[in-house]
């Protein structure tokens, strides 16, 4: 069995080239490039505040809404009150006739509240026998809104609800690299969670505290092969959120209400 390059499948095979002295320039450009495009992320908060449009980074109001406190979270992804505070995408498994797929879209409700639908199906990749996967990821690092620092946070905090098919077990994953491309699909830190069977007419909140993320698992599977949470460093440079199914068979309707970085573990992890 093989590991799962998806878009970035020439990533290793590129860097061990003959010019890698040419690559290493290139790297040096897109670091550059990353910076004139997404704005300054290394200030202490970066942030698109979920109750209006302005990008702000740095700013006494920005730093205060970011940083939060014990009963304020800190918004990662806000869907329903600022469904453009970062742009969803989906990425379906590529590599050697891998058949799973999934689509992103945004959705009103009666009440007038955005979600985010994902809805998709992961089916078997016949060559290998085995389960695929797809995913829904927010914007590429190199062009993301910045996302605050969430160091001093307990953990993410989702509100979801499994609206369809038989999928019950998903995962959420973080990169903290902004031009590392390979490490932010193969190593970029990943928590299961379940939820409860579909259709559920309750949105679910579900608590995950960082040391159930590590950026250590299998290509394969998704599953932890060893335990390495995040650091201070990797959550004080956030760059991605990824929403990944992967390793079981079936369809799925997912709606996304928030993600969220909070300080308290008040809600049990599922």
């Amino acid at each position: 069995r093989r590991p799962r390059f998806g878009r970035w499948a020439n990533t290793r095979s590129l860097l061990r080239s003959p010019a890698a002295a040419s690559h290493k320039m290139l790297a040096s450009l897109l670091v550059i490039f990353a910076d004139t495009v997404a704005g300054d992320c290394d200030c202490d908060c970066c942030c698109r505040l979920p109750d209006d449009d302005r990008h702000c980074c740095g700013s006494g109001t920005c730093k205060a809404a970011c940083l939060g406190s014990n009963d304020n979270p800190i918004p990662l992804t806000e869907l329903m009150r600022n469904p453009s505070m970062h742009t969803w995408k989906v990425e379906n498994d590529p590599v050697m006739g891998g058949r799973s797929f999934s689509s992103w879209t945004l959705r009103t409700l009666p009440s007038g509240t955005t979600i985010g639908n994902w809805s998709g199906q992961c089916r078997i990749v016949p060559s290998l026998k085995a389960p695929g996967f797809t995913i829904a990821l927010t914007e590429s690092p190199l062009t993301h809104a910045c996302f605050p620092n969430v160091s001093s946070t307990a953990g993410l905090e989702l509100g979801l609800r499994n609206a369809g098919g038989n999928v019950t077990l998903f995962q959420v994953a973080f990169c903290d690299s902004r031009y590392d491309l390979y490490r932010c699909q193969f190593r970029s830190f990943k928590a299961n969670f379940t939820l409860l069977s579909a259709p559920s007419d309750d949105v679910q909140q579900v608590f995950l505290p960082w040391s159930n993320f590590s950026d250590k698992w299998s290509p394969y599977t998704g599953k932890h092969t060893a335990e390495q949470p995040p650091t201070v460093s990797s959550l004080s440079s956030l760059s991605q959120l990824q929403l990944w199914v992967e390793g079981v068979v079936g369809h799925f309707i997912l709606e996304v209400y928030y993600i969220r970085a909070v300080h308290s573990t008040v809600v049990l992890a599922s």
